[in-house]
């Protein structure tokens, strides 16, 4: 008796394995892709609210601006160099590190802070 498998088994193994393939790999790719987008998301929130410390605690010097443009721009170099930010703050999309500012405006009473990407 030979010791061995048929072609038809090999085949067989190789159209499951290929229709496990097809079926995993893009699920497991748009689960990552929607954890980098959460993450993403979560950062951003995270720079928005270092802006609002840091425009809270020196607000003295964004005042004038504020009343004469109606907003202020806090770059994100900005709030690194005063400790607002990990210097590696990085888009876990592009995986480069973030750059623009935050806007600061008040339209109706309240501040709202928007991260506006470069």
């Amino acid at each position: 008796m030979k010791k061995g498998f048929t072609l038809i088994e090999i085949i067989v193994v190789l159209v499951i394995l290929t229709s496990l393939t097809l079926i995993v790999v893009p699920t497991v790719k748009t689960i990552i892709n929607n954890s980098k987008a959460k993450s993403h998301d979560l950062v951003v929130i995270t720079i928005e609210d270092a802006a609002k410390a840091y425009f809270y605690e020196n607000f003295s010097i964004y005042e004038s601006d504020l009343l004469t443009n109606s907003y202020v721009d806090i770059t994100i170099d900005v709030l690194k160099y005063n400790d607002y930010l990990d210097s590696n703050c990085i888009d876990p999309i592009t995986e480069e590190p973030f750059e623009g500012f935050v806007r600061i405006t008040k339209p109706s009473g309240a501040y709202e802070y928007e991260f506006i990407p470069n």
